[in-house]
């Protein structure tokens, strides 16, 4: 998945260090709202860290252990998605993603979501997808309910966030609940 049309103002991307400019300057932008719920964004402080994201992400990709995706909203972009971890051997994965507060409210990560689960389900034979989001962060959370993943439970202070441990929650997927669903919640 390098480019994927999900609808005409909505597209994924795989990251190229030409976006690094614009990347950071979301990143910036919306610094005090991801800042919230995100470790990276406190040491995301210039072009030149976004620039070595991308050519690690990048090399994630080639290496086929992770996947990072632009999301592109009418033409412009408002976030990112993809793959963090990628389990060829027991054909597992892990889904990430943020969207700029501007652009919350749209449907918008919930449609990445689908297009996503659908290519990895479809072109890799995934077995099992899964979501994990801080346990105040509702927003994101909502994510994976919405598409119908199972809520397996809270991993209690599993992860460090601005000094203090937090707890995450856990949801998966697994490939044969999502090709039961009906075909419009998996489009």
């Amino acid at each position: 998945m390098l480019y994927y049309e999900i609808e005409p103002n909505l597209k994924l991307t795989l990251w190229e260090p030409r976006h690094a400019e614009a990347l950071f300057a979301i990143t910036d932008a919306n610094r005090a709202h991801l800042a919230q719920w995100l470790p990276w964004v406190d040491a995301t402080n210039s072009v030149e860290d976004t620039r070595s994201f991308i050519k690690g992400s990048l090399k994630l990709f080639g290496e086929r252990s992770q996947m990072h995706l632009a999301i592109w909203y009418n033409e412009e972009i408002a976030g990112a998605i993809g793959f963090n971890r990628i389990n060829w051997t027991n054909r597992d994965c892990e889904i990430g993603y943020w969207i700029a507060q501007s652009a919350q409210g749209n449907g918008i990560i919930t449609k990445a979501c689908r297009a996503i689960i659908n290519h990895a389900i479809d072109n890799w034979q995934m077995n099992r997808i899964v979501i994990e989001a801080a346990t105040n962060n509702t927003r994101s959370w909502a994510v994976p309910v919405r598409l119908g993943f199972t809520h397996e439970g809270t991993l209690r202070q599993v992860a460090m966030l601005r000094g203090e441990y937090i707890n995450l929650e856990v949801y998966s997927l697994l490939a044969s609940e999502w090709k039961s669903r009906p075909q419009q919640d998996n489009a």
